[in-house]
């Protein structure tokens, strides 16, 4: 049996040799250690699986779904997946691009196992090599290109197995920029990044290119909750840009990646999102004080072309240049530079006064005068009136920088016109998400206009009545704005966040007026003519129906698909083994909190929303006074069947009547949704987090939560607990008193009121 690995579709290259360096990495093999030593040697194995020749599957049927597992043998967590070549036959072409982070390499081995994807059994192997490229890592940024004979398994087929292309390529980073990448400094250096120049830009997937309709193309850069955008090039396929953007990277910045999407600009509307690329910051990184220039193909954007385009054709080329400065070399200029304005009489000296004054400005938190003197006393080591300028620096460098020089000023100086060269262009910045950043089109800037309140803000506290809700995506590390019907958008704007809105809610021919509305709508779901509408979601949603256990014609219903089942290895458990480990119960925006009243000061300000209020008695609440929260709401785009979080056994469940409202934000804070609505309470007993109190929560839409474990039952975590049929929905966990530590990631995302995009199965906390 495969390993339990996601498994996607694949992208389709070029028809052609691969040429330098291999496409950006999708992904890094290794977390990154807590502290690495500072001696470590630290370098990327790029590793692509470029091809297959000669597939024999061993029976009768030609064609065969091919993909590639990898791993690097014996290191932990190393094990990753290419996509499916769907009906590849014997030769797929994969050019699938990985990169394995090595701390002080000396052998490594991987291995690869080629399997044949099934649909409804088990997955065959098709053989198994693994490439020792010791070799490699010796011959710095020299490629190889190896062409390995596949081994079959001894019980299989005696015919040849095979053979697989692998192209490997060693970088090493440089110790200083290892160094700060890897190390508890905040933050750990500067990025300068130039968007060079685009080849060969197509406006559409589905046409060939035309020599009189051209693009008119600008990109849009995003790396976590930084977003810009370049100017547009007019009427060309080869535009050229060279523009400059300068990131502060964060501990944590080198295990993501920076997303390029290539738009064609439109007069009428916001224009297209029609290519992308990604670079991984640690390759863009490894060059350190040098420069490195790397280009990728442009990829069909799924979104806009449709699952029929996801492979290929190649959209054009992108090309950047990059460098890297760590942190002390950035800082020690900052010093220099602001020390140098304050030596008015230029005598390569500062007074204590003189110095005081200034770090009182710029520093990050409040230092009394008194903090200031003994820091100048510290590094005036032949204790006269003055230090000189680089002796200040370089104590401060070495000692105190860190902590005292605001994060926000040094990113503004590093953008100020005094800190760059002359004449060089920077990308517009300043976008909280990319959907911001579009240059807008007649019709979106009509919208903006008409719209109450069309600001990007981060966090639900503020911006429940804006226009756009934005959320923290987990697995890519990027904001992002959670997609809505504009239809519906403007419907749930108008009843929840509107004076004429507040006047229906209050009559109750309302409230019954959304149950029958639910209700009906679940009726028509049921039938066999409402599948007609599943292809439509799929297209608006972006479904990845790889994940799904059927293939999209397999479901009779709407509600059918809906509540649909997953691959066993679409959705892995986080520490299966271990206890200990409770998990997100659902695919969601998830929110945490300590503390119930914490939860009503950062998000959910609902008069209401008390503990006996959720669960329906002061004697359901008694158990969990003090204890903490997690909201896990579900949009209608989301896998809607949710799951046991931890071990344990269900003592209790019992449904609460109630209302039909939405649980989207915008209504949190105008209507007691959490505490109104219709909800079933489950009681499970854990031996590790005691008892838990599960709570779904339904909601408008959302007639019907079936419930596929019955009381006494025990669960572990992970396992199907049931369903939500049509709508948005939410699931709340009320846990006891100093039974979880929800993980650090999610606090610090909650604590900033922002909704994080999780998926179930993955790590809430212990």
């Amino acid at each position: 049996k495969p390993p339990e690995q996601p498994v996607a579709d694949a992208q389709k290259p070029p028809e052609q040799p691969v040429d330098g360096a291999p496409p950006v990495p999708k992904k890094i093999s290794e977390p990154a250690p807590p502290d690495p030593a500072p001696s470590s040697s630290v370098g990327i194995l790029h590793v692509t699986v470029f091809q297959a020749c000669d597939l024999n599957p061993g029976t009768r049927i030609d064609k065969t779904d091919p993909y590639v597992v990898l791993e690097m043998v014996d290191v932990k967590d190393s094990q990753f997946s290419t996509g499916v070549a769907w009906n590849a036959g014997s030769s797929p072409l994969w050019r699938e691009n990985f990169a394995f982070r090595l701390s002080s390499p000396s052998s490594v081995t991987l291995k690869f196992a080629v399997w044949d994807k099934d649909t409804y059994t088990e997955d065959d192997l098709l053989g198994e090599a693994t490439l020792d490229v010791t070799e490699c890592i010796g011959a710095i940024g020299k490629s190889f290109d190896h062409m390995i004979p596949l081994q079959r398994a001894a019980s299989s087929s005696e015919k040849p197995a095979g053979r697989i292309r692998i192209m490997v390529k060693y970088l090493a980073a440089p110790s200083s920029v290892a160094d700060s990448l890897g190390s508890a400094t905040h933050p750990a250096g500067v990025l300068t990044l130039v968007l060079e120049e685009g080849k060969q830009i197509r406006e559409s997937a589905k046409d060939s290119m035309s020599a009189l309709n051209k693009p008119d193309p600008y990109v849009v850069v995003s790396l976590g909750e930084q977003t810009f955008r370049s100017a547009t090039k007019f009427k060309t396929r080869d535009p050229v840009w060279k523009e400059t953007i300068r990131f502060v990277l964060q501990r944590g910045h080198q295990y993501q990646t920076i997303r390029f999407s290539m738009h064609d600009r439109d007069l009428m509307t916001s224009g297209d999102v029609i290519s992308l690329c990604d670079f991984s910051v640690t390759e863009l990184a490894a060059g350190g004080g040098e420069s490195v220039v790397l280009s990728r193909d442009l990829l069909p954007n799924p979104a806009r072309w449709g699952a029929a385009f996801q492979d290929g054709p190649v959209m054009g080329k992108l090309t950047v240049s990059a460098t890297f400065e760590p942190i002390r070399e950035v800082e020690q200029r900052f010093w220099l530079q602001w020390f140098g304005a304050l030596d008015v009489d230029h005598s390569g000296c500062l007074q204590a006064e003189e110095f005081a004054t200034f770090l009182s400005a710029v520093s990050s938190k409040s230092l009394m005068e008194a903090d200031a003197k003994r820091i100048f006393d510290e590094a005036n080591t032949n204790n006269d009136e003055g230090v000189t300028i680089a002796e200040l620096a370089e104590y401060l460098v070495g000692k105190r920088a860190a902590d005292l020089i605001d994060p926000n000023l040094l990113s503004a100086w590093l953008s100020s016109p005094v800190n760059l060269a002359p004449g060089t262009k920077q990308m517009a910045g300043g976008f909280a998400v990319e959907s911001e950043a579009r240059v807008q089109g007649l019709f979106g800037m009509l919208s903006d206009w008409t719209s109450n309140d069309n600001s990007y803000v981060k966090g639900l506290n503020q911006g429940e009545k804006a226009k756009h809700i934005l959320v923290w995506n987990r697995e890519k590390a990027l904001l992002e704005e959670e997609v809505i019907n504009p239809a519906i958008n403007l419907g749930m704007r108008l009843l929840y966040q509107s004076a004429f809105g507040a006047m229906l809610r209050k009559t109750n021919k309302t409230k019954d007026m959304i149950k029958a509305m639910s209700e009906d709508q679940g009726r028509k779901y049921n039938k066999p003519d409402s599948k007609d509408k599943i292809a439509g979601f799929v297209e608006t949603f972006h479904i990845n129906m790889e994940e799904a256990a059927l293939p999209i014609d397999g479901y009779e219903t709407f509600n059918a698909f809906f509540a649909r089942k997953l691959q066993p290895s679409a959705r892995p458990i986080a520490s299966p083994e271990d206890p200990k480990v409770a998990v997100q119960p659902a695919d969601c925006r998830l929110m945490v909190f300590d503390t119930l009243d914490e939860a009503t000061s950062l998000w959910v300000k609902g008069k209401a929303f008390t503990l006996p209020a959720l669960l329906g008695s002061e004697e359901a609440a008694r158990p969990f006074v003090g204890g903490a929260i997690s909201i896990h709401r579900l949009a209608p785009q989301d896998y809607h069947r949710f799951h046991s979080p931890v071990d344990g056994r269900i003592t209790n469940r019992h449904p609460i009547p109630g209302d039909l409202w939405t649980v989207n934000p915008v209504a949190i804070n105008m209507v007691d949704v959490f505490t109104e609505n219709k909800r079933t309470v489950t009681h499970i007993s854990s031996d590790v987090f005691g008892e838990v109190a599960y709570v779904n929560v339904g909601a408008h839409m959302v007639g019907a939560m079936e419930f596929t474990a019955q009381e006494g039952e025990t669960m572990t975590k992970g396992q199907d607990y049931g369903y939500f049929e049509f709508g948005g929905s939410t699931v709340i966990c009320v846990w006891q008193k100093d039974k979880i530590l929800f993980n650090g990631d999610i606090i610090a995302k909650s604590k900033e009121s922002t909704e994080m995009l999780v998926k179930m199965g993955t790590p809430l906390g212990v």
